[in-house]
């Protein structure tokens, strides 16, 4: 069988961490996408005995100490970066280099410094950006999540520089990313008919815009004896957000709950019961979140941005354009269960395209390519 090394992204389970990779999809999509990887191939996961909630900086020389060493000693066919802006492609390229080692290296591209939108990279990692292009361009093969994210991205590269990003379209892949439907069948539960939960289960960034959720259901909660509301992930104290939800919640004695990051059981398991999911980002390369919550049967309001419509497939009265436009869905799916069940099914069926079952044939035919 060829072998693969396949670069994991940096995670926590035990905390809360600023980036959703960490405690969400770099755990979640990416063991889904190993668990058929190895149906298929020799598969080498580096780091080989991660640590958990080891400090990032140390977790990434480790990876990179681990990738020379199988590189010096044992060869694969193939590097897989689940996360090239954490492993960076361009120092997996120099090793080959200096090896003169030909060995193809494929990296999903997970939001990047030429989206305009993506304010977490432009906080976290501002004047990247041409290290973000750098690592695009080693990459043998590039993945992207969604049309949309990869039209944004060629686009502006190609604002700076036409002939540079007709390469790198030439190489890029749109291969989804995959929710791990079997790991999220395992704590199915039926939902119960009572009261209505509402969800947000984004990350408390600029972009996510957890403010005008909260403002929303500030207006909606007085209305509704049977609806509660519920922020899955934890809330920095020195936030204008934490002051307003606290706020909230003193208001409106048992109907705002936090998950302050729940554990990958608690979650799960909170999304089959909720009823109504939300979104109000302003940026979205594909929403793993969101899918998440469509395929437990959420009736998910989104904006009509980024991603959102692609990963909907066709389906468009859950989107909205305004705030006002939100809490007229809002409301009306509150009040009428039965149109509520029936776009929750219909979004469910939609969320399933995403399952790995369905991608797997993309990651085949990139692969066989390299």
């Amino acid at each position: 069988m060829k072998k693969i090394l396949y670069l994991n992204s940096f995670t926590v389970t035990q905390t809360d961490y600023n980036a959703s990779d960490a405690v969400g999809y770099g755990i979640t999509s990416s063991d889904a996408i190993c668990h058929y990887l190895k149906n298929d191939y020799t598969l080498i996961k580096i780091p080989t005995d991660p640590l958990d909630n080891t400090a990032y900086l140390d977790w990434t020389l480790r990876s990179y100490h681990e990738v020379l060493h199988y590189l010096k000693n044992d060869p694969p066919d193939a590097i897989f970066i689940f996360h090239s802006f954490q492993q960076f492609p361009q120092e997996i390229k120099k090793m080959l280099y200096h090896l003169k080692l030909n060995i193809p290296i494929i990296g999903y591209t997970h939001g990047s410094h030429w989206d305009p939108t993506d304010t977490f990279r432009h906080l976290h990692c501002p004047e990247l950006h041409l290290t973000d292009l750098a690592n695009l361009y080693c990459l043998d093969a590039i993945l992207f999540v969604t049309h949309t994210f990869k039209d944004v991205v060629i686009h502006e590269i190609k604002k700076m520089n036409a002939p540079l990003a007709e390469k790198i379209a030439k190489k890029s892949h749109v291969v989804g990313l995959p929710i791990n439907t079997s790991l999220i069948d395992t704590y199915h539960t039926t939902k119960k008919n009572n009261d209505i939960t509402i969800v947000f289960n984004h990350a408390p960034v600029p972009s996510k815009n957890l403010m005008t959720f909260l403002q929303v259901m500030q207006g909606l909660l007085p209305r509704y004896n049977h609806i509660k509301c519920y922020i899955t992930r934890h809330l920095p104290s020195d936030t204008p957000e934490y002051l307003h939800a606290n706020a909230l919640a003193a208001a409106h004695p048992g109907k705002v709950f936090f998950g302050k990051t729940l554990p990958l059981k608690d979650y799960y398991t909170l999304l089959w019961n909720s009823d109504i999911q939300v979104s109000t980002a302003s940026h979205e390369s594909l929403g793993i979140a969101t899918l998440e919550a469509m395929y437990t049967h959420n009736c998910c309001l989104l904006p009509r941005i980024g991603a959102y419509p692609e990963i909907s497939a066709g389906i468009s009265e859950h989107l909205y354009s305004d705030v006002t436009e939100l809490t007229k869905k809002l409301t009306f799916y509150i009040e009428n269960a039965h149109e509520r069940y029936a776009l929750a099914g219909r979004l469910a069926l939609a969320a399933n395209n995403y399952s790995m079952e369905k991608l797997y044939s993309h990651f085949q035919q990139v692969i066989a390519d390299c």
